[in-house]
């Protein structure tokens, strides 16, 4: 009876026990977590393999918890702070759906245009949001979150819109026609091509006659 065969790979297991990877979304942004042993390099390594315990008023905002989030505001917690991936409060609760959290952060002082490490603004991730999704944007809008900014896109592929997102993966008919309406309202501005051409000069003297004039000017 021969030795069993080892060179076939193992089936990974899936379920609850499998780790998913980190992705640009605010409620699912965890990373794997490595085991420990005697060849592992030194303890920061360690700790940003570990799943994020967030910040009071991180895990508020992306709970939809009004009082907890109150509290953390109360008690001196940063408006603006992040977590690891960047990600704001404002993040949390636009992502999230979470209408009155939002509502609340944009006037304790929220930065709107605000990007995590993936170049996403609240913005961004509202329009793909569930909850309350139209009301997030809305607020948003109000409060001067940038309609044409994009996000950090990747080497294929360029950077979109919020509106683009909304149109190409998904977004919820009511959240469409809200971006195409403020876009519509406020297109981009079309930056003209400046031009630093200077006249032809056929002598020195010429060239820093030119010069001092321009300086002048």
């Amino acid at each position: 009876m021969g030795e069993p065969d080892d060179s076939k790979p193992k089936k990974r297991k899936s379920g609850a026990s499998a780790v998913s990877n980190e992705v640009a979304s605010p409620a699912k942004e965890k990373t794997k977590k490595r085991k420990s042993g005697a060849g592992e390099a030194d303890s920061a390594a360690q700790l940003q393999d570990e799943p994020e315990e967030l910040p009071e008023l991180l895990a508020a905002a992306q709970k939809g918890d009004v009082a907890a989030l109150e509290a953390a505001l109360k008690s001196g917690a940063e408006v603006n702070e992040t977590s690891r991936g960047g990600y704001t409060a404002l993040h949390f609760a636009a992502g999230c759906g979470h209408a009155d959290i939002v509502s609340k952060l944009i006037a304790a002082g929220a930065k709107v245009g605000q990007l995590n490490r993936f170049g996403q603004a609240a913005l961004h991730l509202a329009v793909l949001g569930s909850g309350a999704a139209t009301s997030c944007v809305e607020l948003l809008l109000e409060g001067g979150a940038d309609l044409h900014g994009r996000d950090g896109g990747s080497a294929r592929a360029p950077g979109r819109t919020a509106l683009e997102l909304a149109q190409q993966c998904g977004a919820g008919k009511a959240v469409v026609e809200i971006m195409q309406k403020a876009t519509r309202a406020a297109p981009p501005e079309k930056v003209a091509k400046k031009t630093n051409e200077l006249p032809f000069c056929s002598t020195a003297e010429e060239v820093w006659t030119l010069l001092l004039r321009t300086s002048k000017a």
